[in-house]
């Protein structure tokens, strides 16, 4: 199959553009510095903790977006950060949340897959005022709660129209996607995106819910029993680590595989052309720029995105762009 190129990247442009540009106007912060409560209108000051609760792990993903936080961490005077992972456990999640607000947490970046999961604790942050992102998943939370500023991410079910129709642009004609998570709505929602993009019908697209990244081994052995079941000319991965673990499987039976998201390993093989593509939503910014909002949430009332989401990706990262950003991802950023 050939490359994606022509229209495959002005449709990935569009989505882009057709995005909201940032917009800025005022938050009221939850409450002063330096031990307790100040009146609503006077500025924040003193030290500020502020906490990144994800539903991720330590894999190549999640360590860019916690590299992301730390890093705006570092530039912000008096600011402690707080980074966990509950490594897709929803309960855990929300413990972390609820303990991050018992340790005085002055705002609350959180991944939310499963918002029902984490609304309780969510519940608590917000009526203590406290401000929260959203970050990768959970856009929804925009329309539903008043305490969520913005969110940091991609449109999931565009992105996943886009890898679609760079998919049907190759040649392909039926797609395994690869579930790798459960509950996770945004894993859904780029499946269907795909099978939007492809435009072949219901049959077009086939969905696999795989162990996922704590087996990978047991996870390419249920990708190649399931490519053997439905016979797909092209399997796509939803993230970097389940794309390496696919890829013999997937080159073995002679079909193409495209990924979403991106690590050293993955641009290797998009360089080479054994990855089609990758679709990259940027985690370092996911990481990074709920930090620095926050804090200017807290300490000088901005508020960005005019309640709707900061858009971090879709872009394609193709064999002609790979090693321009392999040096990058090298470092950890990309």
């Amino acid at each position: 199959m050939r490359p994606p190129h022509g229209r495959a990247r002005l449709a990935l442009a569009a989505v882009l553009l057709g995005l909201p540009a940032l917009a800025a106007c005022t938050v009221d912060p939850p409450s002063g510095g330096s031990g307790g409560a100040a009146p609503s209108d006077q500025p924040f000051t003193g030290p500020m903790r502020i906490a990144v609760i994800t539903h991720g792990d330590d894999g190549g993903f999640w360590s860019i977006v916690r590299r992301g936080a730390e890093d705006a961490a570092a530039t912000l005077p008096e600011v402690t950060l707080d980074y966990q992972g509950a490594s897709g456990d929803a309960k855990l999640q929300s413990d972390m949340i609820n303990a991050a607000l018992n340790q005085g947490a002055n705002a609350l970046a959180v991944s939310a897959p499963d918002v029902g999961a984490i609304g309780s604790a969510l519940d608590r942050a917000e009526a203590a005022g406290v401000p929260i992102i959203t970050l990768n998943s959970g856009s929804e939370l925009l329309d539903q709660r008043d305490g969520v500023i913005t969110h940091v991410g991609q449109s999931e079910q565009d992105a996943g129209r886009a890898a679609g129709e760079a998919l049907a642009e190759q040649g392909a004609t039926t797609v395994l996607c690869v579930l790798h998570e459960q509950n996770n709505i945004g894993l859904q929602q780029r499946c269907d995106g795909a099978g939007e993009g492809l435009g072949g019908g219901p049959g077009a697209l086939v969905k696999v819910q795989v162990t996922g990244t704590r087996d990978l081994t047991s996870t390419a052995r249920e990708i190649g029993a399931a490519m053997d079941a439905q016979s797909p000319d092209a399997v796509l991965t939803l993230d970097p680590d389940i794309a390496m673990a696919a890829l013999r499987e997937v080159t073995d039976r002679g079909a193409a595989l495209a990924t979403f998201d991106l690590s050293p390993e993955v641009l290797d093989q998009v360089a080479a052309g054994a990855i089609s593509f990758a679709v990259d939503q940027q985690p370092y910014l996911q990481g990074y720029l709920p930090v620095v909002f926050l804090e200017l949430a807290v300490r000088n009332r901005n508020e960005v995105g005019a309640g709707r989401l900061v858009a971090t990706g879709p872009a394609l990262v193709t064999e002609e762009n790979a090693a321009a950003i392999a040096a990058l991802s090298q470092e950890g950023t990309r």
